[in-house]
């Protein structure tokens, strides 16, 4: 057991270095750009990051509310929230624009290095797993969508480490090798959760991880791929029930509609994946309905084919990603027609709120490189055999494997750097804290430097799961603190931090008052106890009663506790059964 484990260290140390590399490649753009802003939505995902470091830094809280987007909304148990993910740390240490490019980098490395394993474990050499972490983590995909500011997607860096430990557990004969695998990869889908994934990542990755596990079940005619994919959600979900239980509940209660009729022209589909403009701006004249962002999946044509020929020869081990791709490509073109895939699975919980189905394409790409890497075995064993035959016509073809994967990899590099140096155009923001919190009309392409200059904004950027912009605005655009509903009160002070909303106020006949601050469920009156909280027009209000007297309002995420005990005895049993797995090893 001991040389098995000095051999793999020697694997995983060298896979690591070369990932490493790849990442901080493609990052270069992202880190040399310093304090520059993003555009588009990284306008709006750099506010959330640097949201909940005010909370914790400036006020000293927990971060369960968000007081400057939309007129206050809920925090912590957003899906695009990270406030737990161990990455979070960057945004902590670093601020909100630096943090979030860091986050990307680390996730590259992550993605490419989990896209390795996982193409190892299928059975692929090293040369191959490379190229598979190349055509799929390399793609132009993900840095489409990372350029455009979607930091929820760099959750998908998880996905392929989820793949590789449900594998192993199927691999390995013994039982308590299994429980190790199956809490690793419970634990990967715990990290996506608890970062920005719980929401497009989340669904996507249910659905392609159950599509392959169904599959296998089929090839196998076994129940265990289920059963142990099943185990890995249950333990996954349970270590996260501190924030998805919160979520869930909310989504529930909130929901927002999806895009259930949303296409993908056929008439896009060779710019999709075939078109070496992968640029941010391109493509504008095919009539999407959205960016280029949600739509560009470049396969670079020489992996195609090698996948193709590979599948060609070999349909028993190739049919479960010739049947992926199939299925996802059917899925990613959206509602063409009323029993398509992505019409059919709306009707499941939590993907009625699916949009932009383009986003689909990034599991054929990841089928179609899973076939190009065992294509280029063959091709490379081929001519190994043909040249051990001493066959020397063949002899100039002794550099064709990795003259392939170099330009496979260079190509998919170069393709993705078109988006990727396009981002980061606006100036570093120069912002001063102001000690009194007021909200403001605001612009939504300036909300970043309203969170820094302690200000909320009404009018913000669209955000899933959130109210739209609520406040207290006259009709010639003058933004209130407060309303006095009924009886009469003297305002002798206000505070607003974060969770916390304190008021002191005089008055003759006691009465009600609505805040200029947007309601959700989990607003609690600490002070006065004969005080009763409700909503008026989606706002915060609350009675006060006569005479001089102290409001105090706080802010707790419904369910939290329970998630919170949820995910203690999850963390629990997994330690369990670890240590049972550790005993049965010795």
């Amino acid at each position: 057991m001991s040389a098995l484990t000095d051999e793999n260290r020697n694997h995983y140390t060298r896979e690591a270095l070369v990932c490493a590399q790849a990442a901080l490649v493609y990052s270069l753009a992202f880190l040399f750009s310093g304090s520059k802003l993003g555009v588009h939505d990284w306008e709006l995902f750099t506010a959330m990051a640097e949201i909940p470091r005010v909370m914790i830094l400036k006020f000293g809280q927990f971060p369960f509310w968000n007081p400057y987007i939309g007129g206050g909304n809920i925090l912590f148990h957003h899906p695009e929230v990270s406030v737990l993910s161990p990455l979070y740390a960057l945004t902590l240490a670093f601020g909100a624009v630096i943090g979030l490019k860091l986050q990307v980098m680390v996730c590259y490395f992550l993605g490419f290095w989990g896209s390795v394993r996982f193409a190892r474990t299928l059975g692929m050499s090293e040369g191959a797993g490379y190229l598979f972490a190349s055509v799929y983590f390399g793609a132009a995909y993900f840095a489409l969508h990372f350029s455009e500011g979607h930091i929820p997607f760099t959750q998908f860096c998880y996905l392929p480490w989820i793949g590789f430990f449900w594998l192993r557990s199927l691999q390995n004969p013994q039982s308590s090798q299994d429980l190790r695998y199956i809490i690793f990869a419970g634990i990967a889908l715990a990290l996506m959760i608890l970062g920005n994934g719980a929401a497009a990542p989340l669904l996507l990755t249910s659905t392609f991880i159950g599509a392959l596990a169904l599959l296998y079940a089929i090839r196998d005619k076994s129940i265990k791929p289920i059963s142990r994919m099943s185990l890995i959600w249950v333990l996954g979900l349970g270590i996260a029930a501190v924030k998805f239980i919160p979520l869930f509940i909310h989504l529930q209660n909130n929901f927002w509609a999806g895009e259930p009729y949303d296409i993908v022209p056929f008439g896009a589909l060779t710019d999709v994946f075939f078109s070496f403009n992968q640029g941010l701006y391109s493509h504008r004249d095919l009539g999407l309905a959205g960016g280029w962002h949600e739509y560009g999946a470049f396969v670079f044509f020489p992996a195609l084919l090698l996948g193709a020929w590979y599948a060609a020869r070999n349909f028993s081990p190739s049919w479960i990603w010739v049947a992926l791709a199939a299925f996802f490509f059917l899925h990613g073109l959206g509602g063409f027609v009323e029993w398509s895939p992505w019409r059919l699975l709306s009707y499941l919980p939590g993907f009625a709120s699916s949009r932009a189905p383009g986003r689909s394409f990034q599991f054929v790409i990841l089928a179609l490189g899973v076939l190009a890497g065992f294509g280029y075995d063959e091709f490379r064993d081929r001519i190994k055999a043909a040249l051990a035959k001493g066959k020397d016509k063949l002899t100039s073809l002794k550099f064709a494997p990795a003259i392939l994967i170099g330009s496979i990899v260079v190509v998919n590099c170069w393709v993705a750097q078109q988006s990727l140096n396009q981002p980061f155009i606006r100036p570093a923001v120069q912002a001063d804290w102001q000690e009194d919190f007021q909200q403001t009309i605001g612009k939504p392409e300036a909300v970043y430097q309203s969170v820094l200059e302690n200000r909320g904004v009404i009018l913000a950027p669209w955000l899933s799961a959130y109210e739209e912009g609520r406040g207290l605005v006259t009709a010639d655009g003058e933004v209130l603190d407060e309303h006095i509903d009924s009886g009469s009160a003297e305002v002798i002070s206000r505070s607003y931090r974060g969770n916390e909303i304190k008021y002191k106020l005089n008055s003759v006949t006691g009465g009600e008052i609505t805040l200029g601050m947007g309601y959700d469920s989990g607003w609690e009156v600490v002070q006065p106890a004969s005080s009763v909280i409700r909503a008026e027009q989606g706002l915060l209000a609350v009675s006060f009663p006569a005479g001089e007297s102290e409001i105090f309002l706080r802010y707790r995420t419904p369910y939290f506790g329970l998630g919170l005990i949820v995910s203690l005895l999850s963390v629990i049993a997994a330690v369990l059964l670890y240590l049972h797995y550790r005993r049965k090893l010795a």
